[in-house]
Parts: structure tokens; sequence; C-alpha cells
């Protein structure tokens, strides 16, 4: 059987498109809103990431961190060439890097640090270069280190950096027969050479010996020509009356008067005795002078209490009359003519003592 179809009326086409689109109405608004939702919720993440972009660097500008770590090696890194790490550290500002006292690789061998750095805005970029050389061949590895970061409120913060491993080849690698290198020409050094000085010295130090010795032999040869010394005696004698008549006592200064003669008496038994009479105490001249033999008409006890009297007057302010005082200076010149060494005999010794520390220059004598 055939069946036969009718083509669609324009009019119910029209109508079937106008129900469709009626049916479909509330789909597309629903479409729409939700369309204008995201819309909406994109531009607000959007203006939030804007304000965490701002706020961004200031954040990281109160933060310490490794910018960047890279190495610095020759291809084929031999014994002993020098390799570089450099780290780039970004900090606040005004604060400061500070490398570990020990980075923990044995084998690595710290040669020189560098360090630069570059203030900006609100941080500071802090450039390190470490040089480091190996000096055993085979694979080495430093291990990642800490750098700390001080901060300007003195807060510190560590920093990791990461490990590194290099291959280390010998220098003798591709060297089919190794052999030494040819010696180096010797290298002037310059030292302290005093060698001319010493012989300078030495040298003058020969002449002034030389000259000394020269001048001793000169006065020997002038001494021994020069006349000889003023006996003790004679030269007590003269001081002694020539204090007799000074005219010290006419004129009160009786202190003047005993030291003048207990010295002149003091210095004479000294040049006598041979001790130095005028440098010691009564008691030391009492220890000289009690192994003399004294002649008749004196005796140790009367010389000893004579200069007790004189230093009595010297040291005491005591006046004792003219009377006095020419008596005693009468019995100091009786001491000396009595105790003066005689031509014909043999001067009385006493008993050993020290040699005289000083003595009038020119008035020496020799010990009878």
């Amino acid at each position: 059987m055939m069946i036969r179809t009718r083509p669609y009326m324009p009019l119910e086409a029209a109508l079937l498109v106008a129900a469709t689109l009626f049916l479909a109405a509330p789909a597309l608004a629903t479409q729409e809103a939700k369309l204008v939702d995201e819309l909406a919720s994109q531009g607000a993440e959007q203006a939030g990431v804007a304000d965490r972009a701002d706020k961004a660097p200031v954040e990281a500008a109160a933060l310490a961190f490794l910018k960047s770590q890279t190495l610095h090696a020759p291809p084929n890194l031999t014994v002993g060439q020098p390799l570089q790490v450099e780290l780039v550290v970004e900090h606040p500002r005004g604060g400061r890097v500070i490398l570990p006292d020990d980075f923990g690789g044995s084998r690595f061998e710290l040669l020189d640090t560098g360090i630069q750095e570059t203030p900006g805005e609100r941080s500071t970029t802090t450039s390190l270069a470490l040089t480091f050389a190996i000096f055993r061949p085979g694979q080495a590895k430093l291990p990642a280190f800490a750098l700390s970061v001080m901060a300007p409120d003195s807060s510190v913060t560590e920093i990791k950096t990461e490990a590194i491993a290099v291959l280390v080849r010998s220098a003798l690698d591709g060297i089919a027969e190794p052999h030494f290198a040819p010696p180096r020409p010797p290298v002037a050094i310059w030292v302290d050479d005093y060698t001319l000085a010493w012989a300078g010295g030495v040298g003058l130090g020969a002449l002034l010996l030389a000259a000394l010795g020269f001048m001793a032999f000169r006065r020997r040869e002038v001494e021994e020509f020069a006349a000889p010394a003023r006996p003790a005696d004679q030269l007590a004698l003269e001081k002694l009356r020539a204090l007799k008549s000074s005219g010290l006592l006419e004129r009160g200064e009786v202190m003047i008067y005993y030291v003048r003669m207990s010295e002149t008496l003091r210095e004479y038994l000294g040049r006598r005795y041979n001790f130095p009479g005028t440098e010691l105490t009564i008691s030391e001249i009492r220890e000289r002078l009690k192994h003399v033999r004294w002649p008749s008409g004196t005796d140790l006890g009367e010389v000893m209490r004579w200069l007790d009297h004189c230093d009595f007057v010297k040291f005491s302010g005591a006046s004792p009359s003219d009377v006095q005082a020419r008596e005693h200076l009468l019995r100091a010149l009786a001491l000396v003519e009595l105790t003066r060494a005689r031509p014909t005999e043999s001067a009385p010794l006493p008993a050993p003592a020290p040699k005289p520390l000083t003595s009038a220059p020119g008035e020496e004598e020799a010990a009878p």
C-alpha cells in the first residue's frame, strides 16, 4: 500500500518554533544567571589576587630566603682547581648574612669569600661568592649548610642551601707516561743581612779596646816619671798647722774647726795603716787599729777617745772652749809625730783589710 505524506506548511513551522522557545525560556534564564554569577566570582578572585600581589613584596621584605644557588666549575675539574659557589640571599634591609664556621665538606677547602650587598626599597640582596678547592681525586660532596640571617631587630633566620656533588679528576688523567716537571729557576729572596753591621761593630770595638790600652800604657809611663806622692804624715802636719793659724776659733766657728781636725787625723790614720779612714765609723776604725803596735806615749784607747770627742762636738752641737780646742789640736799633732813612719824602722802593719774604697787624688801611698 502506498502512503502519501504532505509537506509542512509555513504556519505550522512558525507555531512549532514559538512553542519550543516558550518551553525553553526558563532554562535559558537559569543559564544566564549562572553565567553572571561565574563572572562575578571571577572578578572577585582577580581582585583578591591583585590584593595579594600588592601585599607580597611587603611579606617578602619581612622574610629571608635563598634566591638562587649557582655552581661555577670547569667541565673537567682536576685536583687543586678552584670552583665557586654563588649564593644570592634576599633578606630584610639592614640585616646581614653570616656564614657558618664549618661547611661540613671534608674535601672542600675554602680559599676565599666574597660578599656584595645590593640594598633595595624594602629588602637587601646579598651575593656570596665562596671559592673552594679539592685536593683529592674522586667524588666529593659539599652537604647542605645553613646561612644565618640576622635582622635589624636581632632576630636570626636560618636558610638551608642545596648539597653540591662534583667529580674531581686526577691531574695525571690522560697522560700515558707521567713524569716530573722540569725544575724551576731559583727565585731571589730578600733577607735581612747584618754581616757588615756586625763586622763594623767588631772593628769599632777592637779600635776602642786598642785606644783604651794605649791610654792606660801612656798613663803608666807618666805615673812612673811623676813625682812620688807626699808622705801621709807631712800632709797631715801641714793641714793641722794651717788649721791652727786659720782663725776659725777667733771667729767662733768651732764646729768647722773640729770637722777639719777630725777629717785630717782620719785621713792620716787611713793612709798610714791602709784603710779608708774618712769613710768608716768609729767602731770600724777601732777594728782596723786593734792589731797595730803603738809606740810609747800613745795607745789605741787614747786615739779612740780623741776621735770620740771630735764626733761628740760635731754631732751634739757642744761648744768647747778655745783652750780645749787648741789642746785637741796639739794632741793631734803629737799623735802624727809619734806614729809617723821612720826611715830606719819598719812601719807597723795592721791585720789584713780590704782595699781602700776611695782616696784623695794624688795622695796615694804604698803601705810600708
